[in-house]
């Protein structure tokens, strides 16, 4: 028999097996009367409900009696055992549903009973609020219902044990340990935290009751369908469910169920929301396994389960555990059966609770597997767990794999490279190449021996250095042999690419130039003015160059010009003849008189002579170039090839001169290049032929009376204009007549020609060459007059050259004239008037009026401004209606008043308030916003006035929009759909969700950001599922990403939905963006370093420092003594050693020091100068001995070392020692 447990007041008692008795109360008829046995009822089995009572007869007949308001007790009709109420029977009633089934039990809840059949078969009755029924609604049932889930196409397929119910849900175990639940989940009790949502999905066009929907779960899809339950109700075999009805719900679980009737208990079929749903039809408690026994509490389910151990599973036949295959283990206490490793990882022995995941190089295709298979050669696999052999991935391009099961590839080595992925090896770099860093994935990697250098092997790590005076133009295998340099050029170190051009101002010419100093000076006469000469280039005409070594040749001064190549010749021949006939002998026919000689005494020159002719016409002196310029000429600019006469109004006197003198201001001279000196006096002074008008020391001429020279070096003289005259001669200037006065002449030879001017003209200024008419409104009344007086405000004079005073006139009434000089008085404009004569302005009419006549000549000619219209300055020439939105009701007004905010005024020149008009909201909501309009506004969209006469119109809430103008209520407001957003109170329209963002209900005010690592690229996304994870090496590292960034050079990403890229180490960099592995990061090549994490390049090594080995962080520094002038260098042996006389005292120099005076050195490679001794001083930079240093003078010594100068020796009274 089964157990019975209490429920509320009551337990019943089998007595003998076989007969009820009540043992507590009868407060609903659930128990019997004290001792009185039922038609002497026997039972075998007995449920308790809350305050009813089940029981099965020995018959096998179902009894149930007790309080049944909600169906609990399994009965259709109303029983005559009733009580009153209706509600309670007081007597055990058969069941009549179940009177010809054979039930093995009955279990009793708060509100609904259910029993289980010997086939397998649930009955369930009573409420179905939260679906406790499981059949698939929630409507109540008051007769038992079988629970057609649990019931296959061919009879029973869930075989259960015991079933139990709580207060609104109901759990049963089956014979395999597992356990269904159905009903409410509001406190978890049936084990299923899934969210829910029902949809539409067609409609009975017949009866218009709906076909079928859609459930949708976030369950994954293995637990909704596992052994067949059917979690998600009846699914009939016509109904074939596809892969696109399971699209695009965000990875849940969609399934249909068959709804015949009424649609679901929410009939808007919108989104129920997140919680823990309640389930009309049994489902599978997932996780929970190999249960044992349970039992429902009121809001929580008890089970009790026994697990076979890890590695092991349930025989169902015998009871048992059994161990898992090879490629088989069961890892968790619920393991109804061994599980198949799946492809990638593998099970060596059996009874194992954990697959192993192949280890990196090496892959598992197929399930089950005992072991793993490896990548082959070429290739390589960095993750363990792979289960393809495309997983193996190919060795990139410059890199290799050997083995087989490679986890990595090598790198290629120094002086090989390897283009093609997938390889075994790499390929040698070709003879006139190499290659120092590893990883070389293109025969263009393999560097052509630079330039300077050849010889080279294959695989070579060196190139042999051309040595000094040749040159290696040609990088690679191009030129195996260095070339000598050619002429005009020299090499003096190893290795060069090209030779050196020598200089500029000295040339070569041989080959094998390996110093500079074999580039000799060009000689006197010659210049260099390219580098890289064979030979000199002579100077040119009005040049000369008297040192070796000029880049470019002097020019012959200013005053000087420049000899012909005909006339040097000339002059050095004249010169040598003379030298000649001093010595008795003349030179060769044409080289100069020879008129008068016997012939024996003409003989050729001699190599002196020969020598001296050459140098004096190859330019090499200043004399032999350049002659001074003739005496009335002149030249500007040195290097000139002619001289230049001098101009009129200038002169010249002396040889040699850069500029001609001007003659004085007041003197001209008219003829060029006729006025020079005709010899010099006793003073050596040059004198110049007599000239009528000239004076002084010059041979210009004094200006006549009546004309000027302005300016020094003028060719002629000026005539003095009208309004001038000059009275002496040799003038700078003319005088100007006074003002008042004029002078209508040129050329005035006295102040006589000056006249005054007439009354009615004036002459402002002096200078003048005719008077001016005074203009009107002025007069002039004297002679000599230099201005006009202007007739005073409020009179006006019309005519030109008035010449008395009574000429102004007053202005009339209605005119005025505001300022003096007028020639005509102005009437007054409307809107004002003038009511005396002479008036200066005319007076405006007063706020409120009008005049809209000229030229008024009394107040009476502004009136007041009507009703409804407005004069609002003062000097108005009309009244102007009160404009739209406001009003005026009286008259003689300056300003309108404005309708209040709220209300409007459509048309101009209204005279009353009453005119204003409240803004209208039963048709549309309007407002307006400010005082005086003209009109109403529709509330814009995003906002709405629900009560006539508003001046602003009120806003939605945030996450609410109006799409339309002139909303009339709040109840226009339209939560935004899910996937949008609005911010901002009065929202028009709702923004779509910023890529990067999602808005998972309606209404919201912001959206949420996918996570760091995460991205979404579009808009309006409604759920965190469509944040899609960066893949490997991008990173998206904030929140709300709308795209992935590459990591950027230096940085690498391995996996995907990374927040931020790992960083290659110091001594390592990474040239690429979008780097996905740790072996992306190359070491620093030998020269270069880096110090930091993350380097996207590495640095050079600087001047006086080197690096040699790969990956370094940082660079040493040549030791003392040595220096290193150039940057990038690998190896300690390129520190070169200090020249004696120099030295370097610190560590990394990339020069050496001069020894400074006071001390010497004659060692290669020092870090320090040793000291002149005691009584010697050093006044010699770069000394390289001590006899450098000079000893001190007779009785003067020095005890100090390193003195510098001889003011360091100091007297003493005995003599200094000799040696």
């Amino acid at each position: 028999h089964a157990a019975m447990r209490p429920r509320s007041a009551h337990t019943p008692q089998l007595v003998d097996a076989f007969r009820v008795f009540d043992a507590n109360g009868r407060t609903r008829g659930q128990a019997l009367a004290r001792g009185y046995v039922t038609r002497a009822l026997r039972v075998r089995s007995i449920g308790v409900g809350w305050h009813y009572t089940l029981a099965i007869g020995t018959d096998g007949q179902v009894y149930s009696w007790g309080y049944g308001e909600t169906g609990q007790l399994g009965h259709a009709r109303r029983q005559h055992h009733q009580s009153p109420d209706s509600h309670t029977v007081g007597v055990p009633t058969p069941i009549a549903v179940l009177e010809d089934e054979r039930i093995h039990s009955v279990h009793g809840g708060r509100f609904h009973s259910g029993a289980l059949a010997e086939d397998g078969r649930v009955f369930m009755w009573g409420s179905n609020v939260f679906g406790q029924l499981g059949v698939g609604d929630t409507a109540a049932r008051f007769e038992p219902t079988v629970v057609g889930s649990l019931v296959g196409q061919h009879g029973v397929h869930v075989n259960l044990t015991t079933i139990s119910l709580g207060t609104y849900h109901t759990v049963a175990l089956a014979d395999k340990g597992y356990v269904l639940a159905w009903g409410s989940n509001a406190m978890g009790q049936t084990g299923t935290s899934a969210l829910f949502e029902y949809r539409r999905t067609g409609v009975d066009t017949e009866s218009g009751n709906v076909a079928a929907y859609i459930e949708r779960s976030d369950m994954p899809l293995h637990h909704a369908w596992d052994n067949g339950m059917g979690s998600f109700g009846v699914l009939p075999e016509s109904l074939a469910i596809h892969e696109d009805t399971l699209m695009g719900v965000n990875s849940t679980v969609t399934g249909l169920r068959l709804v015949r009737g009424s649609e679901p208990t929410r009939p808007e079929f919108a989104r129920v929301g997140a919680g823990f749903a309640s389930w009309p039809t049994p489902r599978v408690v997932v996780g929970l396994m190999q249960a044992r026994s349970l039992s429902a509490g009121g809001l929580f389910t008890l089970a009790v389960r026994s697990a076979c151990p890890r590695g092991t599973v349930l025989n169902a036949t015998s009871g048992g555990c059994k161990r898992c295959p090879y490629g088989h283990v069961a890892n968790g206490l619920n393991a109804l059966g061994c599980r198949v490793c799946p492809a990638g990882t593998f099970r060596a022995t059996d009874g194992a609770n954990a697959c192993v995941p192949c280890a990196p190089g090496t892959y598992s295709p197929k399930p089950g597997a005992s072991g793993c298979l490896a990548c082959k050669a070429g290739t390589f696999n960095s993750f363990s767990g792979s289960s393809s052999q495309e997983q193996c991935m190919r060795c990139p391009a410059g890199s290799f794999a050997s083995e087989e099961s490679a986890a990595e590839c090598e790198l290629c080595p120094a002086g090989s490279y390897q283009p093609h992925a997938g390889e075994r090896s790499c390929v040698p770099c070709p003879q006139g190449t190499y290659s120092a860093a590893v990883g070389g994935k293109s025969a263009d990697e393999c560097i052509d021996c630079p330039v300077g250098s050849h010889g080279l092997a294959a695989r070579a790590a060196a190139c042999s250095l051309c040595p000094p005076g040749t040159r290696n133009p040609s990088p690679g295998g191009d030129s195996l042999a260095c070339e000598p340099c050619r002429e005009g050029t020299y090499s003096d170190t190893h290795g060069a690419r090209q030779c050196t051009k020598c200089p500029r101002g000295t040339f070569a010419n041989t080959t094998h130039a390996s110093t500079v100093e074999q580039c000799a000076p060009c000689p006197e006469g010659t210049y260099g003015p390219a580098e890289g000469a064979v030979a000199c280039v002579p100077c040119p005409v009005a040049t000369f160059a008297d040192v070796p070594g000029l880049v470019q040749c002097e020019r012959c001064d200013a005053g000087t010009r420049g000899r012909e190549d005909a006339e040097m010749e000339q002059a050095a021949a004249q010169a040598i003849a003379a030298r000649m006939d001093a010595a008795g002998a003349s030179a060769l026919p044409g080289d100069g008189p020879t008129e008068g000689q016997p012939p024996a005494q003409v003989r050729a020159r001699s190599a002196e002579e020969e020598e001296l002719f050459a140098a004096m016409t190859t330019r090499a002196t200043r004399d032999a170039a350049c002659v001074p310029c003739d005496i009335g000429t002149h030249s500007v600019t040195s290097g000139a090839l002619e001289r230049i006469e001098c101009a009129e109004g200038t002169f010249s006197g002396r040889r040699g001169a850069t500029e001609c003198e001007a003659c004085p201001a007041g003197t001209f001279l008219d003829v060029a290049g006729s006025w020079k000196p005709t010899g010099v006096d006793m003073s050596g002074q040059p004198t110049y032929p007599p000239k009528m008008g000239s004076s002084g020391a010059h041979p210009c001429f004094d200006c006549p009376a009546g004309s000027f020279a302005h300016a020094a070096g003028m060719g002629h003289c000026l005539e003095c204009p009208p309004g001038t005259f000059a009275d002496l001669t040799g003038s700078t200037e003319c005088v100007p007549c006074d003002a008042g006065f004029f002078q209508p002449f040129t050329g005035a030879l006295n102040s006589s020609y000056c006249q005054p001017c007439e009354p009615g003209t004036h002459a402002a200024s002096s200078g003048t060459g005719t008077c001016m008419p005074c203009p009107p409104g002025h007069y002039a009344d004297l002679y000599g007059s230099t201005e006009c007086v202007p007739c005073g405000a409020g009179s006006a004079l019309p005519t030109f050259g008035a010449n008395a005073t009574d000429m102004c006139s007053l202005c009339p009434l209605g005119t005025f004239a505001p300022s003096s000089g007028a020639a005509t008085c102005t009437r007054c404009p409307p809107g004002s008037f003038a009511d005396g004569e002479g008036s200066t302005e005319c007076t405006p009419c007063p706020r409120g009026t009008a005049n809209p006549y000229e030229g008024s000549n009394s107040s009476d000619a502004c009136v007041d401004c009507g009703v409804g219209t407005i004069a609002a300055e003062v000097g108005t020439s009309e009244c102007y209606n009160c404009t739209f939105g406001s009003y005026q009701e009286n008259p003689g007004r300056s300003e309108c008043v404005p309708c209040p905010a709220g209300k409007f005024l459509d048309f101009t020149g209204s005279f009353s308030r009453e005119d204003c008009t409240e803004c209208d909201v039963s048709v549309a909501g309007t407002h307006a916003e400010r005082s005086g309009s003209r009109e109403c506004d529709l509330c814009p969209p995003g906002t709405y006035a629900d009560e006539p006469g508003m001046a602003l119109c009120k806003t939605t809430r945030k996450g609410t929009y109006i799409p339309f103008s002139g909303s009339n209520s709040s109840e226009d407001a339209i939560p935004c759909g899910i996937g949008t957003f609005a911010d901002a109170r009065g929202a028009s329209e709702c923004e779509p969700c910023n890529a990067g963002g999602y808005a998972p209900d309606e209404g919201s005010e912001k959206c949420n950001g996918c996570p760091p690592g995460t991205f979404l690229p579009y808009l309006g996304a409604v759920d965190v599922s469509e944040c899609q994870k960066c893949r490997a090496g991008m990173y998206a590292p904030d929140r709300g990403s709308a795209s992935c960034k590459l990591c950027p050079p230096g940085e690498y990403g391995p996996t995907v939905g990374m927040a931020k890229c790992l960083r290659c180490p110091a001594g390592f960099f990474q040239d690429e963006a979008g780097s996905t592995t740790k072996t992306s990061c190359k070491r620093c090549p030998k020269g270069t370093f880096s110090d930091r994490e993350g380097a996207n390049r590495c640095q050079v090594c600087e001047v006086g420092r080197f690096s040699n080995e790969t990956g370094s962080t940082s660079c040493y520094s040549c030791a003392p003594g040595t220096y290193l002038d150039v940057i990038g260098m690998a190896s300690q042996d390129d520190c070169k050693a200090c020249e004696p006389g120099f030295h370097a005292p610190y560590y990394g120099m990339d020069a050496c020091e001069q020894c400074p005076q006071g001390t010497y050195n004659g060692i290669k490679g020092q870090s320090e100068c040793a000291k002149c001794p005691a009584g010697t001083y050093g006044q010699v930079l770069a000394a390289t001995e001590a006899d450098a240093c000079d000893g001190c003078p007779r009785w003067r010594f020095t005890s100090d070392q390193g003195s510098t100068g001889i003011q360091d020796c100091y007297y003493v009274h005995q003599a200094a020692p000799l040696d």
